[in-house]
């Protein structure tokens, strides 16, 4: 049997959750644009504009509502990893880990613009 070695399950639980990041903090503008140029390209009627509009901010709120969700699941597991790898690592490999986390968190925040999130020392 293949057993994970606790780096490989950590570099995978990463990368899940940077991928989940980047959707779950998309901006809301670009839905909105993103609803307008579909809305363009599909050559929607007069007569349709109402019912599409409605669908796209209805779907956009359910969608936003569940960015919100994973956000508050990711923040739970990103501070749980914390409390595990502090049991870890020493105090400076643990501050190195916090700062790499910071500045991963940074540079993600910088691409969707976003300013202020803390994932760590929850």
């Amino acid at each position: 049997m293949n057993k994970i070695k606790p780096a490989s399950r950590f570099a995978g639980i990463s990368a899940a959750l940077v991928l989940a990041a980047s959707v779950a903090l998309a901006p809301v503008a670009f839905a909105k644009d993103h609803g307008a140029r579909m809305a363009e390209k599909l050559e929607i009627q007069e007569s349709q504009t109402a019912a599409f509009n409605q669908a796209m901010a209805s779907s956009g709120e359910d969608m936003k509502a569940l960015r919100e969700q994973m956000k508050s699941q990711m923040d739970t597991i990103l501070a749980a990893r914390r409390v595990e790898l502090s049991a870890v690592l020493d105090s400076e490999q643990l501050a190195e880990y916090d700062e790499m986390m910071e500045k991963r968190q940074s540079k993600m925040h910088k691409r969707h613009g976003k300013k202020d999130h803390d994932c760590k020392k929850k």
